[in-house]
């Protein structure tokens, strides 16, 4: 097993680099610690297990303080979270020039993994599979309780409440990308293609994912966008292009209606993809029709 400190610490000796390690979340000594240092890395996570779940989305007793603590003593301050799910993120206003890194569940080789993205060794590939609420008013709040009752239907995630801390498929790398030329065409046995160009603007290799979140008419009574579809492309040098295809299948055309217990199909013509990097980050609209072209929205 690689731990945290381990992993930095072993890729710091390789590169020269001093590493002070604090294990605990002592507010002093984390402020104390952060003014010492060029750059600070806070570790904080929360826990939960099969047997039991959390009392509710914070990062586990003290973490908080300890986070806003290290940011304000060092602007440059990376903020790790080992979680298992949605967090809050109270004092990410104050990240200012550093940066937060989220790993889900992570395995032997975390300490590594995290040392390898710290150093840009690594692209960060990942992209977020959640929504990072901004309060737990925003969310289904935990519950302890032996009866839950779901009352939000479709809207939940991304599909509820577009003002959040981080949105569904959110996700940072080390380049930048351009996203354009959506286009669409007719697919044998399929609702419909949509084409994608996706350029390295930036000065590093990098990896991007393109996300397609289909608009239904207002009669389908669903949320106004709903992902279909993701694509990731390899990794891409600098100027580098490539295009990524999106087969939309007739059940992804498709809305289900209660009252029929059944699927309804819905013509092309009234579809709108939204081409994007994240649910909140959707650039490029298209509608379905074949032959059409993207209108960038800005």
């Amino acid at each position: 097993f690689v731990s945290v400190a381990a992993g930095l610490q072993g890729r710091a000796d390789q590169a020269g680099i001093q590493v002070r390690t604090h294990f605990s979340n002592d507010v002093g000594a984390g402020s104390r610690a952060g003014k010492e240092a060029d750059l600070a890395v806070v570790v904080v996570g929360t826990t939960s297990g099969e047997s039991y779940d959390r009392e509710s989305l914070q990062l586990d007793p003290g973490a908080d303080d300890l986070v806003e603590a290290v940011l304000g003593a060092n602007p440059n301050t990376v903020v790790v979270m080992l979680i298992p799910g949605a967090t809050l993120t109270p004092w990410r206003a104050k990240l200012g020039q550093g940066a937060l890194m989220a790993l889900f569940m992570g395995g032997q080789s975390t300490g590594q993994a995290i040392a390898d993205v710290v150093f840009g060794d690594f692209e960060p590939t990942g992209r977020l599979p959640i929504t990072m609420p901004a309060s737990e008013v925003d969310t289904i709040a935990p519950s302890s309780a032996s009866k839950v009752h779901y009352t939000e239907g479709l809207k939940v995630g991304y599909r509820a409440n577009p003002a959040v801390a981080y949105p569904f498929g959110h996700g940072l790398s080390y380049t930048s990308f351009e996203l354009g030329n959506a286009v669409v065409s007719p697919c044998e046995s399929s609702c419909a293609c949509v084409s994608v160009d996706v350029t390295n603007s930036g000065r590093r290799a990098g990896v991007q994912t393109v996300q397609l979140y289909l608009e239904f008419p207002t009669e389908a009574q669903v949320p106004r966008s709903i992902l279909k579809g993701f694509q990731q492309t390899t990794t891409l040098q600098p100027t580098d292009q490539a295009t990524l295809t999106f087969q939309l299948t007739q059940r992804d055309c498709s809305t289900y209606v209660p009252q029929q217990a059944g699927w309804r199909q819905w013509p092309v013509n009234q579809l709108t993809a939204h081409l994007g990097t994240s649910s909140a980050n959707l650039p490029l609209v298209v509608p379905l029709t074949p032959a059409a072209r993207s209108v960038l929205v800005l």
